[in-house]
């Protein structure tokens, strides 16, 4: 016996001999060569006629089963009670970003791991890209992780759902990724993968890495993490629903454009705004010339194509704090906050002329796509009337308005060209009058703050 054995056993002994107590059980590992084994010892006291202990009586039971069922149990309670919290924590994100990024630092706490991350699959590629990690280096960001059905051989193991990669630079090495793209990682040794689905499509891994020393991740942590991955893939597919949704509720399908009901949010929010801080709006109306004879030549489909083109060539000449919207039909808006309706009258005819110009070869293929039979349109123009705020109106209605009336002389002048409205004007509206205010120098669309008003702009 080892002085240690005789340390734990010598009181035990003693007290059951001096009749201090009458039994002692302990579980005790027995283990054979692969095989784990476990014994129930219970010494119990043998006493004699006169109630004094005569000696001891010991027995053995073998308790493996019950061990093993018991530790399973704990386990399937505890990835149970990790299942739940994810539940709770994933159902909650309705943001797509928010969902990603709680859910890898979730993985990090649930597995003890360092690091984790989301890698999504793209179609046209064919590989995975970061969207969103933990614990990881900005290296890993620019990482782009090769099919899994093309990865086989002693660098990865899969087991169903999951794969494991005991060493990642051998891996990545053996998969022909640049040096030169991972060289700068950090020290991500081992890691986990885990795929996810949406509705029966793959839509990416989920990943743990150990760093620094290899990890073997165990039969339990594989099906714990395809069950959050299971989990993970319905409230991927919530948020990208959610998002679309919410995408639906303020864009025009057909544009991406913002729609009317957007645009009058923002147009009562940047007026109000006007009006509380003198500090100035513009909105431009914008319609297509002859949009209808267009339709009725080429077909609504060509018509729609004309409508996404020219939504693009607008919003590339605007600032980021622009809102172009579509109004309804043929006709759009723009509203240019702290823009002088001089301002937004330089920025208007450059637009102008950019969908003259650009949208000139872009018709050309719509028409002969469409009805390649007949002559094509030779070009496809806008007129755009401008007014300001607090300038011209203090209120949004009337700013809509007094821009609508400056379309509408545009159009009466001839189509294709910039109206701005002139407060001394009791409604009318001098084109050559606003050309003559608005200076030749002025302020790029990319610029932060437009050039300063005119007189009566």
């Amino acid at each position: 016996m080892t002085p240690e054995m005789r340390r734990k056993w010598e009181p035990i002994l003693r007290s059951l001999l001096a009749g201090e107590r009458e039994t002692y059980t302990e579980d005790i590992p027995c283990h054979a060569p692969m095989q784990e084994r476990w014994l129930n010892l219970r010494i119990a006291s043998l006493r004699d006629a006169h109630g004094k202990v005569a000696g001891l009586v010991c027995s053995t039971r073998d308790i493996s089963a019950r061990v093993l069922a018991e530790r399973q149990l704990r386990r399937a309670n505890s990835q149970l009670h990790v299942l739940l919290d994810a539940m709770r924590l994933m159902s909650s994100q309705l943001s797509l970003q928010a969902l990603l990024d709680s859910t890898v630092n979730f993985l990090c706490s649930a597995f003890d791991v360092p690091a984790a991350a989301f890698y999504a699959w793209n179609t046209e590629r064919r590989d995975f890209e970061m969207q969103a990690s933990h614990g990881l280096s900005e290296a890993y960001h620019a990482l782009r992780l090769p099919p899994l059905e093309d990865a086989s051989g002693e660098h990865i193991q899969h087991f169903g759902m999951t794969s494991y990669v005991p060493d990642l630079r051998r891996w990545l090495r053996s998969m022909g990724i640049p040096e030169a793209v991972w060289l700068g990682a950090d020290g991500v040794s081992s890691i986990l993968l885990a795929r996810v689905y949406t509705h029966r499509q793959f839509a990416g891994l989920l990943m743990l890495c150990a760093m620094d020393a290899p990890r073997h991740f165990g039969e339990d942590e594989r099906d714990l993490l395809e069950s959050l991955a299971a989990q993970f893939g319905v409230a991927l597919e919530n948020a990208r629903a959610f998002a679309e949704q919410q995408a639906l509720a303020v864009t025009d399908a057909l544009t991406g454009l913002y729609n009317r009901r957007q645009f009058n949010l923002r147009l009562e929010e940047e007026v109000g705004r006007a009006a509380r801080y003198q500090e100035p709006v513009s909105l431009v109306m914008v319609d297509i010339d002859d949009f209808k004879s267009f339709n009725d030549t080429f077909g609504h489909p060509a018509g729609d194509r004309v409508l996404k083109s020219l939504a693009v060539v607008m919003r590339s000449h605007l600032r980021r704090v622009d809102m172009v919207a579509r109004y309804g039909g043929e006709e759009f808006a723009i509203i240019l906050p702290r823009a002088l309706p001089a301002d937004a009258y330089r920025v208007a005819e450059r637009i102008r002329a950019a969908v003259e110009a650009q949208m000139q070869p872009i018709v050309a293929d719509i028409c002969a796509d469409a009805a390649p039979e007949k002559p094509p349109r030779e070009k496809i123009t806008i007129s755009m009337g401008v007014a300001g705020a607090p300038r011209h109106a203090q209120e949004a209605p009337t700013l809509l308005n007094l821009a609508d009336v400056a379309l509408y002389e545009a159009k009466r002048r001839g189509k294709n060209q910039v109206c701005l409205y002139r407060s001394s004007d009791t409604g009318a509206l001098l084109s050559d009058a606003a050309k003559t205010e608005a200076t030749s120098s002025h302020t790029s669309p990319d610029a932060g703050s437009p050039a300063s008003d005119q007189s009566d702009a």
